[in-house]
């Protein structure tokens, strides 16, 4: 995720924190709970954006050892192509 949506996610965090405040300020419970659900929104958000950045350099990582070394990427794959071909037809 960019740059945009990471601070879209901590503005919703930060808006579900003020909003919560405020319900418990005045004692609306539905002021609370928006709040909280809108916390909690922003802070899964956070959290895919996160995975997704993690997955992506994996990724990256990962195409920069095949691109190096194709034979080796090659052959690995082939072998739990076999194993996984063995462990199926072995039922």
């Amino acid at each position: 995720m960019g740059l945009f949506d990471k601070a879209e996610s901590k503005t919703e965090q930060v808006t579900g924190k003020v909003q919560n405040k405020y319900g418990e300020v005045t004692g609306n419970a539905e002021h609370e709970v928006k709040g909280k659900a809108k916390e909690a929104y922003g802070q899964g958000k956070q959290a895919a954006s996160d995975t997704l950045d993690a997955v992506q350099d994996c990724a990256h990582t990962a195409h920069k050892h095949i691109k190096k070394n194709p034979l080796t990427a090659a052959t690995i794959s082939a072998g739990v192509g076999f194993l996984i071909g063995y462990l199926i037809a072995k039922k």
